[in-house]
């Protein structure tokens, strides 16, 4: 009896999760041994067909009249005909999927045909027609074929139809057949080895029993029988199924091909690891599709992990094929990377692949997919260890312990540390290159690299001791690049320790808050961070010291170093009393501040001062700050002193000349030897540093020595303005930056200490003026000279636009704590009142280099500068000063005049433009409506000037302008929607200001709005049709000076109908 509805076809059976395939597949297939054996096979079309979303029932009547073929261009006919469900429940997604009706169906179909080839094959019905001669009288028609080849028949024909649903579904099936056919060899040949190993036992014997020899030679006749009926079915389903689809034009068909062919050769690898299956893979690896490419790449990396032997087996394709696997590395698809990476490795274990053809799966650890950067990082120990077995005499390369604090251990890790510094150095190893190698490796070596007392004696050690009497080779040794990578080493895995992300994720996306969010901690995390921070201090405090005076005059190894300072916990040092050795790091950063002109290691003293004065203990806090005052102040006294005797010196040439100090009566230029420009240009670089990081370390009270070093300042950019210059121009940009935040940070201090205090307010007001006068009047004479400098222009540009943006209403009322009123700030001097005149000055130099192409990168005593990455760095400027315009001084005309240069001044140039139209549409659309109308009206006014009131050149350059700006809106979006509809009416006011239209601007209809018509939805032209209508009532028709008008009101219309 069956044990389910007989009503109910096989592929509802197997589409309802509650039925058990086991039980539908012994049901059929006791069918299909009755007399009802063509019922089964009808069945079977039917599913088949089904599986492939066609609905047609295949009857006994069709199997009757109509061969395989027939019955596939039957299914084919009616599923073009429309009659075919809308999912397709053979792919790969329904098995995703939590609701649907094919939820659990390919799995199910799989299973299914898995089941009747093991248990037909199991009773001998699979391969043979075991149909006895009872059945075939009763029946009267004798099943001329066996299932194998009925199931053949039937797979090939509806593998081959045009619908790729119904392929998808044949190929499926068979695929798996040829899977069962693997499983059923693969078994026999290990039937075929035991009863090989018994058979050889029995015959060692002295007596062999001759019994139990006759049935093991049976038994292996007979494993050897099924091995060679097996291969026989395999090898002719392969040929009519595989062969055509392997290269099917669906890329799911063909990555199926790839996952089975893999699987068979790893279980069989004797049959299908050889040349004719092995090319299938080497083909699909150049496969236009990536998930082909993948399947195809998976399957090799399965295949050498496998086994060593397998790769054995396949030295003829790795010959082939294995250039085309070091390419796949530059592949576009990640897991093509990865895997590639993965398989690489493999080769390397095997022998096949030497340690230089590795030298690129290297470079990925730098990768910015963190798929990439993790394979890389899994085959970096396999390559780890081979070097360290070859460049140490350690037997066992493969122990990684942290605990195991033998001699061994320990020259095992000290080899490991330096075979990875020799791996970034070979990468040309940059700190953001180790950071990207340690954030990589972390997982695999975070015992080793958290092992700060190795890294802090590799160090210190000078190297050929160490090395030597731990039986190191001389290849190992460090040098200055490699002590640099290793104390870059040092600050990126203390870093780590202390939970901080050293490669930002490129799954982080949109606005930079979510990436600068913080991540959540679990106590287990805090608790190993915690520890973590304890050893790195308590080896710091050891040896930090003496590592930071052996290499104080090594940059590149210095600057980390004091970097890791920050990382300290200050409490060690105060529960053992230390505070004085603490003290003398301290001093050793001030010793080093003055070393080195390097801009690097001033920052990084002043960041170490700034973390302890505001995090420190108040122990801690009044050293660093005594030391900070006294770095002040000999930088201060510095720069007096040098522009000091410039000045006498050039009173003194000026009295001996007869002349006056007036600018017309200028003496020759002073000979560079006469100042030495090194030094205030490395006193100015100090100066910006402690600025940059640190508070001013007086009080009002004493601010007559900032009055000094201000004027000062002043002086620098004014004698390189007025030239003959006696400073270069990079000493007058760095003076113009120190200048500017030190306004900033008086506002601040004068805040905080007298906010009434009306003598401090007026001075500082005064202070300001001078300074935006001095710049005002120096970017008026380059214009005038016509030797406009970028260093220049973006140190004044940058000074204006910090000061403007730092000295808003930030001020705060000392007793209420409220916001102070804006009528209060201008009494109080505390706002900054940037006159038109002064902002124009420094527009029109920002604007003018913006123009022109770039020249100066190599004069006026600037260092060479890539002409690139000055044009970005102009273009950022002005985008700045533009948005400080419009959002906090509300002038427009910097932003307008910016627009007006989109796509005239290069790549970076409209890159700024189109990033401050997106900050405008924040604004409001009437924002970004007022500057590009502000833009259009002034460009517009100079093309009907008297001037160039025939120019037709510039006509047409306005109308590009016009088109350009235009260009930036699209019509199906809202917000631009709102952004064109204020254009055009504050474009109308600009030509009807009053009842009747303004004669000369007519030409602007055309001209200026015309392009924006076009970008308006018709719902506003719609709008705009009965004001316009206003106005033509009032005006002859027949006027010819109005003419442009009326064509502009026939333009409004047809938008209005939806046309253009």
């Amino acid at each position: 009896m069956p044990r389910h509805d007989v009503s109910v076809c096989l592929f509802d059976l197997l589409a309802n999760n509650r039925s058990a395939v086991e039980i539908v597949a012994s049901d059929w297939l006791a069918k299909y041994n009755s007399s009802e054996w063509k019922v089964a096979l009808a069945e079977l079309y039917t599913m088949l067909a089904k599986a492939g979303s066609c609905l047609i029932t295949v009857t006994v009547q069709d199997f009757d009249q109509l061969s395989a073929e027939g019955i596939g261009a039957s299914v084919l006919t009616d599923m073009l005909a429309g009659n075919f469900l809308d999912d397709n429940p053979m792919h790969f997604q329904a098995m995703k999927s939590q609701k649907g009706p094919f939820q659990h169906f390919r799995s199910s179909y799989l299973e299914f045909w898995d089941r009747i080839v093991k248990a037909s094959d199991a009773i001998g019905t699979f391969h043979t027609n075991q149909q006895t001669q009872e059945d075939m009288r009763e029946d009267s028609l004798e099943n001329p074929t066996s299932l194998f080849d009925s199931v053949l028949d039937m797979l090939a024909v509806f593998s081959g139809l045009r619908a790729r649903r119904l392929r998808l579904a044949a190929t499926e099936a068979g695929l798996q057949v040829i899977s069962s056919l693997v499983h059923k060899a693969r078994v026999a040949a290990d039937t075929r080895d035991l009863k090989q190993r018994q058979l050889d036992a029995e015959r060692k014997k002295k007596r062999p029993n001759r019994a139990i020899a006759k049935s093991l030679h049976e038994g292996l006749a007979s494993a050897q029988n099924s091995i060679r009926s097996a291969e026989t079915m395999i090898q002719g389903a392969f040929n009519r199924i595989f062969t055509h689809r392997f290269r099917d034009i669906d890329p799911s068909i063909r990555s199926a091909c790839m996952y089975s062919i893999g699987q068979w050769m790893c279980d069989l690898p004797l049959f299908f690891l050889s040349d004719f299956y092995l090319k299938y893979l080497g083909w699909s690896l150049n496969d236009k599709d990536s998930r082909v490419r993948v399947a195809a790449i998976s399957s090799l990396l399965h295949l050498y992990q496998a086994s060593s032997e397998n790769v054995a087996l396949m030295d003829t394709f790795n010959a082939r094929f294995i250039l085309r696997i070091c390419e796949m590395l530059d592949d576009v698809e990640p897991h093509v990377v990865a895997n590639a990476v993965k398989t690489l490795g493999a080769l390397h274990v095997s022998g096949v692949l030497s340690r230089q053809d590795m030298d690129p799966v290297v470079s990925l650890l730098m990768h910015e997919d963190i798929e990439i950067r993790g394979a890389a990082a899994s085959v970096i120990p396999l390559l780890i260890r081979c070097e360290v077995s070859q460049n140490t005499d350690v037997l066992n390369c493969a122990s990684f312990r942290a605990t195991d604090k033998t001699p061994d251990d320990k020259q095992l890790r000290s080899s490991t540390l330096l075979a990875i510094i020799h791996m970034t150095a070979n990468l040309h190893g940059s700190r953001a290159r180790i950071a990207s190698v340690v954030h990589a490796l972390w997982d695999i070596y975070e015992d080793i690299f958290t092992d700060w007392n190795l890294l802090f004696s590799l160090l210190l050690t000078d190297g050929s001791d160490y090395f030597q009497h731990n039986s190191l080779k001389p290849n190992m040794s460090l040098n200055t690049s490699h002590a640099a990578g290793l104390s870059n080493l040092i600050l990126c895995t203390v870093r780590r320790a202390r939970g901080e992300e050293l490669v930002k994720s490129s799954n982080i996306c949109g606005h930079p808050m979510h990436v600068l969010s913080k991540r959540h901690v679990t106590k287990s995390q805090r608790v190993a961070q915690c520890h973590a921070h304890e050893l790195f201090t308590q080896a710091s405090m050891n040896l930090l010291p003496s590592v930071m005076r052996k290499w104080k005059s090594d940059e590149q190894v210095l600057v980390p170093l004091i970097e890791a300072v920050r990382y300290l916990k200050l409490e060690h040092y105060s529960l053992k009393h230390k505070e004085d050795d603490f003290g003398a790091i301290i001093k050793l950063v001030a010793e080093v501040f003055f070393l080195h002109s390097s801009k690097r290691v001033m920052d990084a003293c002043m960041d170490v001062l700034c973390q302890v004065i505001g995090e420190g203990t108040v122990r801690f806090r009044e050293m660093c700050a005594k030391c900070s005052d006294d770095l002040f102040s000999i930088v201060a006294s510095k720069i007096d002193e040098i522009v000091g005797v410039s000045q006498s010196e050039h009173h003194h040439r000026n009295v001996q000349n007869g002349n006056s100090l007036d600018k017309r009566h200028r003496t020759p230029p002073i000979k560079n030897d006469d100042i030495d420009h090194l030094q205030i240009q490395i006193a100015l670089l100090r100066l910006n540093s402690f600025l940059s990081f640190m508070a001013l370390p007086l009080s009002l009270s004493d601010a007559s020595h900032y009055d000094i070093i201000h004027n000062n300042l002043l002086t620098i950019i004014s004698d390189v303005i007025n030239g003959p210059s006696r400073f270069q121009v990079h000493s007058a940009a760095l003076a113009t930056r120190a200048a500017a935040m030190l306004l900033v940070q008086r506002a601040v201090l004068a805040v905080e200490e007298s906010p009434e205090n009306d003598k401090h307010n007026v001075k500082y007001t005064a202070l300001k003026t001078d300074f935006m006068d001095t710049v005002a009047a120096a970017c008026r004479s380059l214009i005038e000279t016509n030797s406009c400098s970028r260093l220049l222009a973006k140190a004044f540009a940058s000074s204006v636009t910090n000061l403007v943006v730092y000295s808003q209403p930030i001020f705060h009322s000392p007793a209420l704590g409220n916001p102070v009123s804006v009528e209060e700030e201008q009494n109080t001097g505390h706002t900054f009142c940037l006159t038109d005149s002064t902002l124009r000055a420094v527009w029109d130099v920002c604007n003018h280099l913006i123009d022109i192409p770039h020249k100066d990168g190599y004069t006026l005593d600037s260092p060479a500068r890539d002409s690139a990455v000055d044009d970005e760095e102009m273009s950022r400027l002005a985008y700045n000063l533009a948005m400080c315009d419009v959002a906090l001084m509300n002038r427009g005309f910097v932003a307008s005049e910016l627009f007006a240069n989109l796509g005239q001044s290069g790549h970076w140039t409209d890159c700024a433009i189109r990033s401050l139209m997106t900050d405008l549409r924040f604004l409001g659309p009437q924002a970004a409506a007022n500057t590009i109308m502000t833009s259009l009206a002034s460009a517009f006014e100079e093309v009907i000037s008297e001037e160039i009131a025939n120019n037709d050149d510039i006509v047409d350059a306005f109308g590009e302008l016009a088109f350009r700006l235009a260009d930036m809106f699209t019509v199906g979006s809202h917000r631009d929607r709102m952004v064109v509809r204020c254009i055009i009416d504050e474009g109308l006011k600009y030509v009807v200001p009053h009842a009747t239209p303004h004669p000369s601007r007519l030409q602007f209809l055309a001209l200026g709005l015309g392009p924006f018509v076009a970008k308006l939805a018709s719902g506003d032209a719609k709008a705009l049709v009965h004001p316009l209508a206003a106005v033509v009532s009032v005006i002859e028709e027949d006027d010819d000076l109005y003419a442009p008008l009326f064509a502009f009101v026939k333009v409004v219309a047809t938008r209005a109908r939806g046309t253009t």
